[in-house]
């Protein structure tokens, strides 16, 4: 007798109230396979979530990927219809990286070929009041972003993120991201990278952005030791997107791989550094102080 194969991940939602963060649903899906990595990237806003599977297989393809919707239907989770690109192909890893503000998703397939071998390319959704995307099932989606200098293994779309009118995808292997800018359903694209910025530095590997100010890891810098790892902090201002500060971890050494998660709201920035300590991890919390002059 065959067993059935059965989703191997799961997603949790906890909620906080009284001082308490406490577990109320776990997210699964019947769609979902062994293997298919369910949960590796998660995200959540309001009423919705978003889970990512980038070893899903298609009917035909293999590892495309895919992204799963979840809304908050009077306490309770209720899976919504997935998220897939138009273009589905095998080995794309559509999922790899995911977001979502509002009624705006956004989901990272870095190994995406439209612009070379593992250009990489992210994904825009839209909820319209009843369905995502363009309502197809699986839903498909309202618009494909590509580096307009994408090329081969620039991995785009390794890490995403999305707030209010601005998206922001990290693209690895030209040491680049991208600032997206939505003015009336329009995606206006600025790139912000350090000028000296090391290749192999892994400048985008991981991206968050809120408000007028992103926050993007190089998590092989070198500053504080081979591979210690770094994070910058850009701010919008009437002159554009401009470099206010460079992170580093107070004890980083060697390996720490400061950087490889990034997160930033309001004045205040986590930084990950998951090798810190012989892989015991760390992270780090910065404050934005206003310098006065």
């Amino acid at each position: 007798m065959v067993s059935a194969v059965i989703c191997s991940g799961v997603a949790y939602i906890f909620n906080y109230s009284d001082s308490t963060w406490t577990e109320i649903d776990d997210l699964s899906s019947a769609t979902c396979s062994a293997g298919d990595r369910f949960g590796y990237s998660v995200d959540i806003s309001g009423d919705k979530a978003i889970v990512g599977a980038y070893y899903f297989d298609g009917v035909s393809t293999t590892d495309e990927g895919t992204a799963f919707t979840f809304h908050d239907n009077d306490s309770v989770w209720t899976e919504y219809p997935r998220l897939a690109s138009s273009e589905r192909a095998s080995d794309d890893w559509f999922g790899y990286s995911v977001a979502i503000d509002g009624d705006y998703a956004i989901v990272g397939a870095y190994q995406d070929d439209d612009n070379g071998s593992e250009s990489g390319a992210a994904f825009i959704f839209m909820w319209n009041g009843s369905a995502w995307g363009t309502g197809a099932i699986p839903a498909e989606e309202n618009e494909k972003i590509l580096a307009s200098n994408g090329v081969e293994g620039d991995y785009f779309g390794i890490s995403v993120s999305l707030n209010g009118n601005h998206a922001i995808v990290g693209a690895t292997g030209n040491s680049s991201a991208y600032i997206y800018t939505r003015d009336e359903e329009a995606w206006t694209e600025t790139i912000i990278r350090p000028d000296n910025i090391g290749v192999s530095d892994l400048y985008g590997i991981s991206v968050d952005i809120s408000g007028k100010k992103a926050v993007i890891g190089a998590d092989y810098d070198d500053d504080k030791g081979s591979d210690a790892g770094a994070a910058y902090v850009f701010v919008q201002t009437i002159k554009g997107w401009e470099i206010e500060d460079k992170l580093l971890g107070s004890d980083s050494t060697d390996n720490d791989n400061f950087g490889y998660a990034v997160a930033i709201d309001g004045n205040y920035a986590a930084i990950g550094s998951y090798l810190h300590n012989s892989s015991t991890g760390a992270v780090y919390v910065f404050e934005r102080k206003i310098r006065k002059k």
